[in-house]
């Protein structure tokens, strides 16, 4: 019999996205009457999903191509009722991350690392009941006996592919451009960064966590070496600041710094010390720091200095192209630097060199010295050649280390060079040394230093270059432009701090937000630009929208209480239909941005539309009609129509019950959000009114009230109200109320 997913089968198939394959291997052997398919790319989850018996798939935050949460919206796009399964790190877990992922359509979500059992049980529950499908239940009854934990896949091995659109014809799978924005997927919900502080003083280590905490980072105190060195067994920090006089000099301090050093992907460390003396800075160098603050600091500048660190480390996934004829040797290398989170192109004919170097833009270059047809020495000399790749680190890899061929690699324009029989230590040495300064010249170069995202230069650079590509692969691509609402008051009212904290914000939500392929920048004041591979308009506005509603939930406390939302107006173009270059695309996406403006702004519109598009047709009945006074009104509007309702805002609970109550009313909305405060006429007072004149059946009420009215929120549940929420609450929350009442209607 059919099911809303494919043909059911004696067997159902089990697709796993970025799953390790220690897992995968449990789960073969906890669910036997599973066919499991493991996919590692974009294009196999989609083939896999298309296939016949395709029941339920298993995303992996760490999925690299596409970030876990675009392979979730393809796979919602491509089959809307399959179940799926999200393993979220742990360190990541947080309310709003939840709440988007089950936004979303994300059936079930488990913290990761877990164990094979646990998710074996969660795939037996949300798959399909069907005739068709054998019981797994009895399949699962001795699932996990004996079985490997799974291993960590923070840093696993990671394949160059092109994750939006098919290669050309006779180039390798490489990534499309990453522009500055791309952060590690795993962060696209959730925290910023984890932060371990190690220091006997918790007053200094408390009062950086204030200060750390608003910036998104996740916050983790401990004053105790072993209590540190427990922790890594289970957490894994981006960042560790630690005491230099608590940690140097002892085997408990030294064993906490190797345990940092020894992963694949190395924790970076901060020393701190009372004093600011050569001596000091010479024994943080030493033991492997990559900076040294005196505890004399403001805690805000020690966390300035812990999060510039952090968009360094994760501004981008290093990129190395490697052109050698030797299968051994290129397997060598990948084996050597792919587990260091080091994404590698490998090429062997020279042929297809510049082709090939254009299409994989890489950080660094490894160049053997003998190649057939042309040498290393002539590539190097053809790089340099251009002012593009003038700049572009060049290793070579050679057998001979004569001061003839020394002298001919530096002439032609080498950084440097290896000889073969390679060592790995050396190798992956001198490549990360390399690496990390091309980095650091990016960051001072390229990355807007207030946001984290790339600055106009860059940013230019990296569109024109997704515009090209998506030229040659025949693929669309939206670029938005959004813009702070009220930016000059946010600044008036709560001074240049809070101004400068909201720019904070939205740069860092949209690096968290879009994908590696994407490029994200600011291009001046409160303006900044997103440019998204291989999506069409459509698709780029509901992106911009879910973005818009997660900025509402950035907003602090202290414009919260003023009723003051973090909001923006955005526009958004394609191409090619809106413009076949950057600036015929910034032309359209900037018109429909100052259209969203003058709608009311809080708002995206795509190319082409007007402020009269986004008005509610008055002939159409509202969504939502919100009953409240002004100043609770204005920010419950703003976040209901950010999440596409078609509101009309009643200001007296007298006017809401004439206007809805009846049932001759012009109009019955199909959901109500009623303020207990409402103006005139109390809103229990409005809930009898509605009881009375039988407009209830047709309309849910969601009743807000302050946390201290719990009697009279339980009065309106008592009277018929669908549901309360109680102040303060976050938007997501009340969106997600109404969507649920919207549901069941």
């Amino acid at each position: 019999m059919k099911s809303g997913i494919g043909e059911a089968t004696s067997r159902p198939t089990i697709v796993l996205a970025g799953v390790s394959n220690e897992l995968e291997s449990a789960l073969r052997t906890s669910l036997p009457a599973a066919s499991i398919r493991s996919a590692g790319s974009s294009g196999e989850v989609i083939a896999a999903l298309g296939s016949d018996g395709a029941l339920v798939l298993v995303v992996n935050h760490t999925l690299t191509g596409p970030s876990a949460s675009e392979m979730v919206r393809q796979a919602r796009q491509l089959v809307p009722e399959i179940p799926i399964v999200y393993l979220l790190d742990k360190r990541l877990d947080s309310e709003m991350g939840r709440t988007i992922l089950q936004a979303m359509g994300v059936h079930s979500i488990l913290l990761h690392p877990v164990a094979p059992e646990q998710l074996a049980g969660e795939i037996a529950q949300v798959l399909p009941k069907d005739d068709g499908v054998p019981d797994m239940a009895a399949d699962r009854e001795d699932a996990g006996a004996g079985q490997p934990a799974p291993r960590d896949e923070w840093s696993n091995g990671r394949a160059a592919q092109v994750t939006a659109a098919e290669p050309e014809p006779g180039l390798p799978q490489v990534p499309a451009d990453q522009g500055i924005a791309s952060a590690a997927s795993a962060a696209a919900i959730g925290h910023a960064g984890y932060l371990l502080i190690v220091d006997e003083s918790s007053d200094l280590a408390s009062r950086i966590a204030v200060q750390a905490e608003p910036q998104g980072l996740r916050v983790e105190i401990q004053t105790s070496l072993t209590q540190a060195r427990q922790l890594l067994q289970s957490e894994r920090p981006d960042v560790a600041l630690i005491d230099l006089p608590f940690s140097n000099g002892s085997d408990e301090g030294l064993a906490l710094l190797e345990e940092l050093d020894r992963r694949d992907s190395p924790t970076a460390v901060i020393f701190m010390a009372e004093r600011d003396t050569f001596f000091d800075r010479m024994q943080a160098a030493n033991l492997g720091g990559r900076g040294f603050i005196p505890k004399s600091f403001p805690p805000a500048e020690i966390v300035r200095s812990v999060t510039r660190l952090l968009t360094e480390s994760r501004s981008s996934e290093s990129r190395i192209l490697v052109i050698d004829d030797d299968p051994e040797t290129l397997a060598d290398l990948t084996a050597l630097l792919e587990p260091r989170g080091i994404a590698l192109t490998t090429l062997t004919d020279p042929l297809r060199f510049w082709a090939v170097l254009e299409y994989a833009v890489p950080d660094l270059l490894l160049l053997d010295f003998d190649l057939p047809r042309w040498s290393g020495v002539e590539l190097c000399k053809v790089v340099r050649s251009d002012t593009r790749w003038s700049t572009l680190p060049v290793v070579f890899l050679t057998a001979g280390s004569d001061s003839d061929t020394v002298q001919r690699v530096f002439d032609a324009g080498a950084d440097d060079y290896v000889t073969k029989p390679i060592v790995g230590s050396e190798l992956v040495t001198k490549v990360a040394n390399r690496l990390r300064r091309v980095q650091l010249y990016r960051n001072r170069a390229e990355v807007d230093p207030l946001t984290g995202v790339a600055n106009r230069l860059k940013g230019t650079e990296s569109l024109d270059r997704l515009l090209r590509l998506a030229g040659r692969q025949r693929q669309e691509m939206s670029l938005a432009i959004l813009d702070l609402d009220d930016f000059k008051q946010i600044n008036d009212r709560f001074g240049h701090g809070a101004g400068d904290d909201a720019l904070r914000r939205l740069g860092s939500l949209l690096i968290r937000t879009f994908r590696s392929e994407d490029v994200v920048a600011r291009w001046g004041g409160e303006e900044f630009v997103v440019g998204m591979y291989g999506m069409p308009r459509p698709a780029g506005v509901q992106r911009l929208e879910e973005v818009l509603r997660a900025l509402h939930d950035e907003t602090p406390p202290k414009m919260r209480g003023d009723n003051t939302l973090l909001s923006f107006s955005a526009g958004v173009a394609q191409y090619p239909d809106d413009g076949s270059d950057l600036e015929a695309l910034y032309e359209a996406a900037d018109r429909a941005q100052y259209a969203a403006k003058a709608a009311g702004k809080n708002r995206v519109l795509p190319a082409g539309a007007t402020p009269g598009d986004s008005a509610t047709p008055s002939r159409e009945p509202a969504d939502v009609v919100l009953v409240a006074a002004e100043s609770v009104g204005g920010p419950v509007l703003q976040m209901l129509e950010a999440a596409g309702y078609r509101c009309q805002w009643l200001k007296d609970g007298e006017r809401a019950s004439l206007a809805l109550g009846g049932a001759d009313a012009a109009s019955h909305p199909q959901v109500m959000v009623l303020d207990l405060d409402a103006a005139s006429l109390d809103g229990l007072s409005v809930l009898r009114r509605l009881m009375r004149d039988g407009t209830m059946p047709r309309t849910r009420v969601i009743v807000l009230g302050d946390s201290s009215r719990g009697r009279d929120l339980q009065r309106a549940l008592d009277l018929g109200a669908f549901g309360s929420i109680a102040r303060p609450f976050r938007p997501s929350m009340l969106v997600q109320r109404v969507r649920e009442a919207m549901e069941v209607l």
